[in-house]
């Protein structure tokens, strides 16, 4: 009969496990709620490289001189550079510069700077969280943590390899027993361990 795991490392597995499945749904409404903020910068980049592209257009100075068409250009270019690497504070940064009360009264130009400060807040909550994750080390990185950490994972990995080791011991004294080897043989198929 092989050895049984002891108590206190069956209550281990059963409490991280249960930890586990209650951070599930957590976890699922956090990443939820990223992908919905993640959305709405998108959106709020979009919207400010539309804005940007309606104002400065090359083709909108088609009718002007050469200068003005090529300021034009280049303009347009570190816009769309922006919006490729979806750098709303750089569209904002040219938006700012432009003269945008052309386009839009001051009330209707302050509520479009308060929504898009409202994104590069939300921005900027994500982009700490996602380097809050990145300076994180993994949980279950061999090694990491605190010293005392690191202590009882030896422990615990020391503690499983001795229990491995003996159930091989238990396997090889059974294997070399004919009489027994057809009863362990059942007992391994009846506990799901046929193939071990």
């Amino acid at each position: 009969m092989p050895p049984q795991t002891p108590a206190h490392e069956q209550a281990t597995a059963t409490a991280r496990e249960r930890r586990q499945r209650r951070a599930q749904p957590a976890r699922a409404a956090q990443a939820q709620a990223a992908e919905t903020e993640g959305q709405a910068l998108l959106q709020n980049t979009k919207a400010a490289y539309r804005q940007l592209a309606r104002l400065h257009h090359p083709d909108r100075a088609a009718q002007a001189d050469a200068a003005t068409q090529q300021a034009q250009t280049e303009l347009m270019q570190h816009i769309t550079a922006a919006y490729a690497a979806g750098d709303l504070a750089a569209l904002l940064a040219l938006l700012a510069e432009t003269d945008s009360t052309a386009s839009a009264t001051s009330e209707e130009a302050e509520a479009l700077f308060q929504r898009y400060t409202m994104a590069l807040a939300q921005q900027q909550v994500q982009l700490s969280q996602q380097l809050t994750l990145a300076q994180r080390p993994l949980e279950h990185a061999p090694w990491s943590g605190t010293e005392k950490q690191q202590r009882t994972q030896l422990r615990e990995l020391k503690r499983s390899l001795r229990a491995e080791t003996e159930y091989l011991h238990f396997l090889l004294r059974q294997l070399q027993e004919p009489a027994t080897l057809r009863q362990l043989l059942r007992e391994l198929a009846a506990s799901g361990r046929a193939g071990f």
